[in-house]
């Protein structure tokens, strides 16, 4: 278990790193854009915002080649949990297994996804 989660975490983090930094690009490039056109009216101000939120709003296999890359970082949470018989672990005795940095990063981002969604539903 706690290798899979290794490596759905690694898959994680490569995909959040991936659109992190796509999605930062383009609104540094409108937040550019809004500066350049400030004297211009509130309406295409407006609809360059707008721009800005429809693009964090679509998946990224929209985007070129980031459909493979996808698939690839995914491939663990399309693959069933590995199966692991008895007999493997029994032969070395205590098994030491540790989770990776990423694993931690993937399980404080879930719980901070969970408590946002509870506050979130509390107020509404």
């Amino acid at each position: 278990m706690v290798e899979w989660l290794n490596q759905l975490s690694s898959s994680w983090l490569s995909y959040f790193s991936i659109m992190t930094i796509q999605n930062t690009a383009f609104l540094s490039g409108i937040f550019v854009l809004m500066y350049l056109f400030r004297n211009q009216s509130a309406r295409f101000l407006r609809f360059l915002a707008l721009l800005g939120l429809v693009k964090l709003l679509i998946p990224p296999v929209l985007f070129p080649g980031s459909a493979e890359r996808i698939a690839v970082a995914f491939s663990p949470i399309i693959n069933a949990l590995p199966a692991v018989s008895p007999a493997e672990g029994a032969t070395s005795g205590v098994a030491t297994v540790s989770l990776a940095f990423s694993s931690g990063l993937f399980i404080l981002w879930c719980l901070g996804s969970i408590g946002l969604g509870i506050a979130i539903s509390k107020q509404w």
